[in-house]
């Protein structure tokens, strides 16, 4: 193969134009995946006990998992919380599953 003197500046051109765009590729934020994340509400009534509504909340997702459980004192305060979790808007709290417990 013959090598010619000007492959050399060909190459550097090369070179530096690459560095160049991988320069600029750095300067932009890299997007991270979206997490995607499955919350199942389970009502759970543990009787003869103090604050006998359970209220546990499972998130499952690229993450990991995390489980949650909140007492109450009565029926219309776990409705109330279950109401205000299914209010929130669909991107604050994933794909949510309620389940009547069991």
């Amino acid at each position: 193969m013959n090598v010619t003197n000007d492959s050399v500046p060909d190459a550097m051109l090369v070179s530096n134009t690459v560095a160049e765009i991988q320069t600029l590729a750095r300067g932009f934020p890299q997007p991270l995946p979206a997490v995607q994340a499955v919350i199942t509400i389970q009502v759970a009534f543990v009787a003869g006990t103090a604050n006998a509504w359970r209220l546990i909340e499972t998130t499952r997702s690229t993450v990991g998992r995390r489980r949650r459980m909140l007492c109450f004192d009565s029926l219309d305060q776990i409705q109330r919380s279950v109401d205000e979790r299914l209010a929130r808007p669909i991107h604050e709290r994933g794909h949510l599953g309620v389940d009547g417990g069991g």
